[in-house]
This record gives C-alpha cells, sequence and structure tokens, in this order.
C-alpha cells in the first residue's frame, strides 16, 4: 500500500511538477488513493470493530473500486484492441485525434496503477471476507 502511494506521490510531485500546477484531476486521484487506502487498512488486516461498524463506508468503497476498476480495465482493454488488431489500411485512417486519445489512455493506464492495484485488493478481500464468513457460519451450523 505504501509503495503505492509513494508511486502516485512522486510521480505527481516530481515528474508533473506539483501536480501540473493544481490540476483537479491528478489531485482528485492522488486524494482518491489515498482514501481507498485509508478504508483498506483496518480491511486487509481485519480489525474487527472497525470492519462491523464501517459497513456502510465499507458497501461505498467497494462501489467505488469496482467501478474505478471497470473503467480502467475497459480504458487498457480499448487501447490495446485499437493499437493491436488493426490492418495497415485503419492505420493509414487514423487521424492525430485519434492517436492521441490512444496515447492518452495508455498514459493513464501506466500513471494510475497504483489505484488499480488497491481497488484490486479491496475487492478481493471484500468478496473473501464474504466466502470465508458463509463458511465458517456453514460450519458451526
Amino acid at each position: 500500500m505504501l509503495a503505492c502511494l509513494i508511486w502516485n506521490l512522486v510521480m505527481n510531485i516530481a515528474w508533473f511538477k506539483g501536480w501540473a500546477g493544481g490540476n483537479f484531476w491528478l489531485l482528485g486521484q492522488t486524494f482518491y488513493l489515498i482514501n481507498q487506502i485509508l478504508v483498506s487498512i483496518p480491511l486487509v488486516f481485519e480489525l474487527d470493530f472497525l470492519i462491523t461498524h464501517l459497513k456502510p463506508i465499507r458497501l461505498f468503497v467497494l462501489y467505488t473500486a469496482t467501478v474505478y476498476n471497470t473503467f480502467y480495465l475497459t480504458s487498457l482493454i480499448w487501447g490495446l484492441v485499437l493499437v493491436f488488431n488493426t490492418d495497415e489500411e485503419e492505420i493509414d485512417k487514423y487521424d492525430l485525434i485519434t492517436i492521441i486519445s490512444v496515447l492518452m489512455f495508455f498514459f493513464d493506464v501506466t500513471t494510475n496503477i497504483s489505484t488499480f492495484i488497491i481497488n484490486s485488493c479491496i475487492i478481493l478481500k471484500e468478496i473473501s471476507l464474504e466466502f470465508f464468513q458463509l463458511l465458517q457460519e456453514s460450519s458451526t451450523g
């Protein structure tokens, strides 16, 4: 988790010169990542008190993680299909806007990999908690 946050902060502070002068999208991505990390800590370590009392927040975080990762994977697949599933005649038809949009998608995919990783951990942990809870309840009677 810490590596994902450090990746995002180094990228935004050093490479983008301070979130590109206060770009709201980059700032929002960083705040979203910090929020997801803070919510995922009690989830990963299975702190009973926080897990039971934060159920509505956990459901909202699970929903946002699922939506974020869906859009992330959709853009990744769309970019890969656009680049690798074209023939020579279609490549000649590409205009500047198409090339820039494909480059922007790949840039966005690579720079937001840390948020995708944290969201994937949240989704897998929530699924595993429900699965193991069902197993535990069925084994105890």
